[in-house]
């Protein structure tokens, strides 16, 4: 009596996204104006917060349910909690932003389509209702994009994401196909139950379909070397900005997340995925030094942060990249949709004057620290991270420097808390921990060379290296040769 209870008040919270945001699609669609359903619209907003935080409780509570090809558990609550939040402050946004756009109505329709389907994709558990969340996002964004068509440059972007999108669908569905067909799998909580590894001379579909998945996720993840159209789609509206970083980005790494039980028995194409998100990485990190403009440091930022979560996933350290998404996508949100209140100190002018080596050695001396002397690799992935972040700003605010010192130890609480209750999913690292602190200590290194660009008088070899980090390295020229864009 007891789980026939707690079924009927989870299924129905778990549908509540999913189906207001297509209610008032539709109601967007057919209605005149926006005003016919503006107080409509309030209590929705006002439902998302609440629902979020009941979202929030069930990924702490270990609850876990199977219903109508959807899974409740502890991953899936986390990320419903977190699209419920960042789709409410991307909604109220919207409405002040275009609220003199004869078509809000418009935009609010393919907003709220957007947004239930990402809803489906974060509990969707039977693969093919994953993939066509997957290609409805995908469709609904692309729409977004063009809500200004008159644009050549949004129009160019959007056309070279909508490409890449199609073939990172076709990944999906190959992979899906493979499960369905020949693993005879058709749900991402049945990857738990695979097979060992095919015998010698039989062709291994485990191995192939975890190739696809990893091809996916890149793709769909803007990671080098088709990271160009994320850092191009700065024309479009900025609530379209911030929920395509704050959220549909990070759809590669839910993807690999999800499919982690697959990596158990074919960790090799990890050593892949983890190639294309050092690149991403180090490009993206040294690359926002070098730009002048907020929004594209937000971008390159988030083509950065997606080669960190990413690289998390390839070290196996899964949980810890499911923490980075969340971080990553509250911060970016917050990001954007406070963009046009930068401070002019954001700007090269602004850089302090003297030295930046003295408080380069002290990172450096604390980033080693860490990565040693941290009582679990976990604790000192977590705090390198954060301190790499640090690093960069203590060059202009010193006392927010403090601050987020204090809310340092606070994340890496949170952190160990998460692998604490044990989230579901392999965690396929060396039980050592080496990668995972040489990996920590890289990363203060990649953020300590970043800083070295931002010094208020650079060397000659300073000086090209930030020219071509400015450019990206000319990878995306390239591409849009090739691409004839």
């Amino acid at each position: 009596m007891h789980v026939i209870e707690v079924k009927n008040i989870i299924i129905p919270l778990f549908a509540f996204p999913i189906f207001g945001n297509l209610i008032l699609w539709a109601i967007a669609k057919i209605g005149p104006s926006y005003k016919n359903y503006s107080l409509l619209h309030r209590i929705f907003r006002t439902a998302l917060v609440l629902s979020s935080c009941a979202f929030a409780y069930l990924s702490f509570s270990g609850a876990g349910l199977h219903a109508c090809g959807f899974i409740v558990n502890p991953v899936t609550s986390a990320l419903s909690a977190l699209t419920c939040l960042v789709g409410a402050s991307v909604l109220r946004f919207s409405v002040r932003y275009l609220q003199a756009d004869p078509k809000l109505p418009h935009f609010m329709s393919d907003l709220h389509l957007t947004l239930a389907a990402i809803s489906t994709f974060m509990i969707a558990d039977n693969i093919w209702l994953f993939v066509a969340a997957w290609v409805l996002i995908s469709l609904t964004l692309h729409r977004l994009l063009l809500f200004y068509p008159e644009r050549p440059g949004a129009k160019a972007a959007a056309s070279k994401k909508f490409f890449l999108a199609r073939a990172s669908d076709v990944c999906l569905i190959g992979a899906c196909v493979i499960w369905a067909f020949v693993l005879k799998i058709g749900a991402f909580s049945d990857l738990g139950g695979l097979a060992t590894p095919a015998q010698d001379g039989a062709f291994n579909w485990s191995l192939a379909s975890a190739l696809l998945i990893i091809a996916a996720a890149v793709l769909k993840s803007a990671q080098f070397p088709v990271h160009g159209w994320l850092v191009e789609v700065m024309e479009t509206p900025t609530p379209v900005s911030a929920l395509l970083h704050a959220g549909v980005v990070n759809a590669g790494g839910v993807l690999l997340i999800r499919a982690a039980p697959l990596f158990s028995h074919n960790p090799s194409p990890l050593m892949l995925l983890g190639c294309f998100a050092l690149l991403s990485m180090i490009m993206g990190t040294l690359a926002i030094a070098a730009q002048t403009s907020v929004k594209a440091r937000l971008a390159w930022s988030t083509v950065a942060q997606m080669g960190f979560m990413l690289l998390q996933c390839a070290i196996g350290a899964f949980a810890a990249a499911l923490f980075h998404i969340i971080v990553h996508a509250l911060y970016k949100a917050q990001a954007f949709l406070s963009a046009g209140e930068a401070s002019p100190d954001l700007t090269e002018d602004a850089r302090p004057e003297g030295s930046v080596w003295p408080s380069v050695a002290l990172i450096l001396a604390c980033g080693a620290a860490i990565a040693i002397f941290a009582p679990s690799p976990d604790l000192a992935l977590s705090g390198c991270a954060l301190l790499a972040a640090i690093s960069q700003m203590s060059a202009r605010r010193p006392m927010a420097s403090l601050a987020a010192g204090v809310f340092l130890v606070s994340l890496i609480g949170f952190n160990h808390l998460i692998w604490r209750i044990g989230i579901s999913m392999p965690d396929l690292r060396p039980h050592n921990g080496v990668l995972d602190r040489l990996f920590s200590l890289g990363l203060v290194l990649l953020a300590l060379v970043q800083r070295a660009l931002s010094a208020p008088s650079l060397a000659p070899i300073q000086k090209a290296l930030k020219v071509h980090a400015r450019n990206g390295f000319y990878i995306n020229a390239v591409l849009n040769r090739s691409l004839s864009l």
